[in-house]
């Protein structure tokens, strides 16, 4: 994960979730998509479940719940959410509640 990390977001050490969007998609926009083609393909979402359990451990969290929301988080990336400002982060993270539901996760 860490070789991930560095080779492509050119950040050191592990991490939890790494996603690499295919196409540049915009949160809520449905794709344009040929209903006769191929299933869209939007990318691939990576997680490092040692890393997480880590991180569930440290955040007293369900590991489950943990491994929930990094998924989500991953999937999310790939659907154009990101979270660098806060405005999008608060968006990001509004989603993931809808997503988890009731689960207990923490950001």
């Amino acid at each position: 994960m860490a070789a991930y990390n560095e080779r492509f977001l050119e950040r050191s050490g592990p991490t939890d979730v790494l996603a690499f969007p295919v196409e540049e998609l915009m949160p809520g926009v449905v794709p344009d998509q040929d209903s006769n083609g191929p299933p869209l393909i939007v990318g691939d979402v990576i997680v490092a479940p040692a890393y997480v359990g880590r991180q569930a451990e440290q955040n007293e969290a369900d590991f489950g719940d943990e491994m929930a929301l990094m998924v989500a988080h991953g999937i999310l990336h790939l659907l154009g959410y990101d979270h660098e400002v806060p405005a999008d982060e608060a968006a990001m993270r509004a989603r993931e509640d809808a997503i988890l539901g009731d689960a207990p996760h923490h950001h």
